[in-house]
């Protein structure tokens, strides 16, 4: 029996300072059959220097570079670059440590599954500082659904595993990437609306969480006036990237779905307050907090989505 080939996608930028620490995790895997495509997306470093010297030393590795295009579009760039013969996708960050099972874990989870659907694998996180020291999991995820998918972002990219029809189902198309959240939230969406998410509640990556933007550091009236600031871009940019979704997919939804978000993109911006209320009160689209779910509804009806 064949095993699958696993490609793995790495963008990288200006990354030499944990760049090393990543590649030998991926390198260092169980899983027998990966091969790594990176792009460069224009560092002024070392990064450059550091990635030919593993193409040259290992045949799995090959090396792109190009112009500063931003993190989304060089990873979406990368997707159309997979080969034929990839049996599933992954993406990398360039400043992480992958635990050794991860590959070979989210390959066992999606081979269970209907490979003529569009499948996407995640896993959690372990949260750890800038010297790998644990600081805490990643939230559990309870709610997954395209609904959710709307409003929210679960899946953290550098989890994510993609099989062969999720993959043929994302590329190709013309997207407008400036309108996207993230490259992995635009995934979220896409293959929950056309075909399944697998969760693994296990962590499988050791994630640095850096200095300037640590997770739940704040507290008191610092902690809700970021979350309010956090809520206020969030909106601007989920109203942006559903309505892409819809024009780029208008013709491949089923018609209950391109309804629902014609609605949505509808109601939430109604000029009349009591039609936003009524519809914030009927809202089906969730998030994983109750409180972050009440707090969108009252933004509907404030007029802010």
């Amino acid at each position: 029996m064949n095993t699958p080939n696993v490609y793995i996608a790495m963008s990288t930028y200006n990354g030499e300072k944990y760049l090393e620490a990543q590649i030998q995790s991926i390198l260092n895997q169980t899983y027998p059959n990966i091969k790594i495509l990176i792009r460069d997306d224009g560092s002024n470093d070392s990064t450059l220097k550091i990635l030919k010297s593993h193409e040259k030393k290992h045949e799995s590795i090959k090396v792109f570079s190009g112009k500063n295009k931003g993190v989304i579009e060089s990873f979406m760039t990368l997707l159309d670059k997979i080969p034929e013969d990839a049996d599933f996708t992954g993406f990398s960050d360039q400043d992480d440590v992958w635990f050794k099972d991860k590959v070979e874990r989210a390959v066992s989870f999606l081979s269970q599954k209907d490979q003529s659907l569009p499948l996407m694998y995640f896993s959690r996180l372990n949260i750890v500082d800038n010297n790998l020291n644990f600081l805490h999991e990643s939230q559990k995820i309870n709610k997954i659904s395209f609904e959710n998918s709307l409003l929210e972002n679960i899946a953290t990219g550098c989890t994510i595993l993609l099989n062969k029809k999720a993959v043929q189902i994302l590329r190709g198309k013309k997207t407008d990437y400036s309108k996207l959240k993230m490259h992995d939230a635009w995934i979220y969406t896409v293959i929950s609306a056309f075909g399944t998410i697998v969760y693994d509640n296990s962590p499988s990556i050791n994630y640095r969480q850096h200095e300037n933007n640590l997770i739940g550091s704040s507290k008191g009236f610092k902690f809700w006036q970021q979350r309010f600031e956090r809520f206020k871009k969030n909106n601007k940019e989920t109203r942006k990237q559903i309505e892409e979704f819809l024009k780029v997919y208008l013709h491949e939804l089923p018609e209950e779905k391109k309804q629902e978000i014609s609605f949505f993109l509808k109601m939430a911006g109604h000029k009349n307050v009591f039609k936003r209320f009524f519809y914030a009160l009927n809202f089906k689209p969730q998030r994983q907090s109750e409180l972050d779910s009440l707090i969108f509804r009252f933004l509907i009806v404030m007029n802010r989505i």
